[in-house]
């Protein structure tokens, strides 16, 4: 079985959801470079699939007193395909006036496969 791939970013709960680290291996699950989130060339709401988009932003709202939480969403990776993703949310305690949160995508689990072992019942 191959490594899950994952990405974490931690994001400051303003006006403009600014990025204030992404980590590397970003660029293998989303096809951009952790800069291109660090500078807002990206935006992850620009990339999220716009049916996804509200449940996304709810997490993001800093009214929100939801701590943790899961969720399944869509992303438009860099070369236009669609990518599933499993997105994990952890709200930090506010440092300095700033709301922030924590953020784990990573691919969602996949099903084991089905057993070959045959159905008894047919014999």
């Amino acid at each position: 079985m191959g490594s899950v791939l994952e990405a974490d970013f931690r994001l400051s709960l303003n006006k403009d959801l600014d990025v204030l680290s992404a980590s590397d291996r970003v660029e293998g699950l989303l096809g951009y470079a952790s800069q291109d989130f660090l500078s807002a060339k990206v935006s992850i709401e620009k990339i999220l699939h716009l049916n996804d988009a509200a449940k996304v932003r709810h997490i993001f709202d800093p009214a929100v007193k939801k701590q943790s939480g899961e969720l399944n969403v869509r992303f438009r990776h860099a070369d236009g395909r669609i990518r599933c993703l499993c997105l994990r949310y952890e709200r930090e305690a506010a440092k300095r006036g700033a709301n922030l949160v924590r953020v784990l995508l990573q691919d969602p689990p996949r099903p084991e496969p089905a057993s070959t072992v045959p159905d008894h019942r047919s014999i």
